[in-house]
């Protein structure tokens, strides 16, 4: 399959520290919709990020191996949908004149962005730049009063690991990688809804695929 970007929301623990928000897992709706997304806290804590140059399959740019330290922050269990970014693209309140661009509002969708993958329903969304994630981000601020943003690669890699140190958060076997994630092999050439394979030891979805 080619390359997507899923959104994936994280929240710094400092800022809902600050209101006294129990660190716990909890369930954002979204205004204007009917749609809500879960959150899950991440504790603090340090790990190896990349992996062993003896790993089989093992990309270049995933070393020197180097030890991380993470502050606590709160992960989207799983991907952004369509679902919810569509509550964001057709929300009335964005600016329709006609100088706006694809920086300060969506431009006009020219082709189905989906490819055909599907759209209502909890599929991921896809074909987003990192601008548009971003900006999406934002206008989750302005909606909810919390502060979403993207995670850092080290983020991404400490909450996919869970904890562990083997290949997958599941461990080495590459047979169980169809139970945890859609990828070529068992894809079909399309993206799926989300939370239909196994989550990580630390409840997130679809991490691997």
């Amino acid at each position: 399959m080619g390359c997507f970007l899923i959104l994936t929301f994280v929240l710094p623990f400092m800022l809902l520290a600050q209101k006294h928000i129990p660190f716990n897992t909890y369930e954002q709706p979204i205004p204007g919709s009917s749609l809500h997304f879960k959150m899950m806290p991440i504790a603090a804590g340090s790990f190896t990020m990349g992996s062993s140059s003896s790993e089989k399959n093992r990309n270049t740019d995933e070393g020197p191996q180097k030890k991380i330290n993470i502050s606590a922050f709160w992960m989207g269990a799983y991907e952004v949908t369509r679902d919810e970014f569509d509550v964001f693209y057709n929300d009335q309140n964005v600016s329709q004149n006609s100088n706006a661009d694809a920086v300060t509002r969506p431009s006009p969708q020219y082709v189905d962005l989906t490819l055909g993958m599907g759209k209502e329903g909890g599929f991921p969304v896809n074909s987003m730049s990192q601008m548009a994630a971003l900006m999406y981000c934002r206008w989750l601020y302005t909606k909810t009063g919390i502060f979403y943003r993207l995670p850092t690669e080290a983020e991404w890699e400490y909450a996919c690991r869970a904890g562990t140190t083997t290949r997958w958060s599941f461990g080495g076997d590459a047979n169980k990688l169809k139970d945890h994630a859609w990828y070529k092999p068992n894809a079909a050439k399309k993206t799926h809804p989300v939370k239909a394979k196994r989550p990580n030891p630390w409840g997130l979805y679809d991490m691997h695929g």
